[in-house]
């Protein structure tokens, strides 16, 4: 049994920010931070010779939001994937695959027909990943905080 149908039976209700999800919020948030980073350090050098201390807040402003929106474009992407939109060319390369290596133990699990290929995906439960959005609206957040010193000096 799932976890979920476990919790379900015992009459709890499924936890939404359980251990699973803080840990997703965890990797997304070292991730996004990460590249911020990189975004930081490659604004800093590009545009302004290395001159950090001059221009924090436009840098970081681009690292916070560009970092933050990047995010949202990756979970928007796994939200449209859980829906099924590449379903297609998930089955149609795995087909290619098994034609034209002919494994044999992808005779006899991959599914013949696309039918049977979406039926058996929609019997699992996909869902993005939350903690993805979370983070990343945090980071917008804080770069249109940041934003709000740059905006009123000038």
């Amino acid at each position: 049994m799932k976890e979920n149908e476990l919790e379900t039976i015992e009459g709890n209700k499924p936890k939404k920010f359980g251990k699973a999800f803080w840990i997703s919020f965890l990797i997304s948030f070292l991730s996004i931070s990460a590249l911020g980073g990189l975004i930081a350090i490659t604004v800093g050098y590009s545009l302004y010779n290395g001159a950090f201390s001059t221009h924090v807040y436009p840098i970081l402003v681009d690292a916070f939001g560009l970092a933050g929106v990047l995010g949202l474009l990756v979970f928007l992407l796994g939200f449209v994937a859980a829906k099924g939109s590449f379903d297609m060319l998930a089955y149609s390369v795995g087909l290619v695959l098994n034609v034209t290596f002919r494994h044999k133990s992808w005779k006899e699990s991959f599914p013949a027909t696309f039918a049977d290929y979406k039926a058996k995906k929609d019997a699992d439960e996909r869902k993005p990943i939350l903690a993805i959005l979370f983070v990343s609206l945090i980071f917008i957040a804080v770069a249109l905080f940041l934003l709000i010193p740059l905006t009123s000096s000038r």
